[in-house]
Parts: C-alpha cells; structure tokens; sequence
C-alpha cells in the first residue's frame, strides 16, 4: 500500500516535468505518503489481514507454512530411577 501510494504521489512530480528527484522532493513526496497510508484503520486491517487481530492462531500459521512433527528420540534408553 505504501509503494502504490508512493508512486501515485511521484506521478505529480513527473506532470510537472521533474524528471530528477532529489532528496527534498523524495521528502516532500515520502511524507505525504506516510501521512496518507499509514492510517489506524490500515495498520488494524493488516494486522486483521495477518490473523493477529483479532487473535487467530490458524491464520498465522497457515502464512508460515509450517509443518508440525514429533520428534523421535535418537540415543540409548534412559534408566529407570526408582523413588
């Protein structure tokens, strides 16, 4: 969200025939952005997005791709200790 924000942002610079940006107009640009995007209601939905609000174990590991396995022991039984 925030790179097509940027973009859009970069395309005022280039109607006005700024072919060049150098560090202030990055700012200048960068800025508005940020200030644009970076909203409550988009960082709650990301986190929504990403199944941590609300709390949704699941979600969060179906986008790790993890695959859960029992380990096998390797080495020699342990002794018995009696009480």
């Amino acid at each position: 969200m925030l790179k097509q924000a940027y973009s859009k942002e970069l395309e005022f610079f280039i109607q006005a025939s700024i072919n060049h940006i150098t560090k202030v107009e990055f700012l200048i640009a960068f800025h508005a952005t940020y200030n644009n995007s970076i909203t409550k209601s988009n960082v709650l939905g990301r986190f929504q997005g990403a199944g941590l609000v609300p709390f949704d174990l699941q979600a969060i590991i179906l986008k790790l791709n993890v695959k859960l396995q029992t380990l096998t022991p390797t080495g020699p039984p342990l002794p018995k200790v009696d009480p």
